[in-house]
């Protein structure tokens, strides 16, 4: 991408199919919502230090991204914005100080423990909640809301317990 390069709108290169790997510009700050959505060969990403925003749904189905390295300025990371990159089993850690990631964020990605800690960290719903061998997830005392698509897509009935003190409940949660 060409220097001086400084924002990517929404949908800029969304389902290109052949694109395999991209190298930011030093001085890009942020990547629109669905801005490589559905880029199935993408493999590589490396974020320039000056990202501070990923949009919703940036890289959702991206399903050959295997790892992605945050910069150290990055300050949100929207909705579903890693949703359903199949492969990607790796966050750079740590994350940085004062992100906020959307609910979703990195839904049906195979993280390991440790990055899926990190992200539940600062949003349970960023990551498919777990779920046990029978079926069941429990939510954390301390949480009152419960995100759309929170159990969305789950193969088996699960069955749920609840904190008390719910206060909300997303319109998808349990479908």
């Amino acid at each position: 991408l060409p220097a001086g390069l400084v924002s990517i709108c929404s949908h800029a290169f969304s389902c290109c199919d052949s694109l395999v790997s991209v190298t930011f510009p030093a001085g890009l700050t942020s990547i629109g919502d669905d801005g490589f959505s559905d880029c199935s060969s993408l493999v590589s990403v490396t974020l320039p230090a000056s990202l501070t925003s990923i949009g919703g749904n940036a890289f959702d189905g991206c399903s050959a991204l295997a790892r992605v390295i945050l910069p150290a300025g990055l300050t949100s990371i929207g909705d579903c914005a890693f949703f359903n990159c199949s492969s990607l089993a790796s966050v750079a850690l740590p994350l940085p100080d004062g992100l906020s990631i959307g609910d979703d964020a990195f839904f049906d990605c195979p993280l390991n423990d440790e990055a899926t800690a990190a992200v539940q960290a600062i949003n349970f719903w960023a990551v498919r909640p777990p779920i046990d061998a029978q079926g069941h997830a429990t939510v954390p005392e301390g949480l009152t809301t419960i995100a759309s698509s929170a159990f969305y897509g789950c193969d088996s009935p699960v069955s749920v317990t609840l904190p008390p003190g719910r206060t909300s409940l997303g319109p998808t949660a349990l479908s």
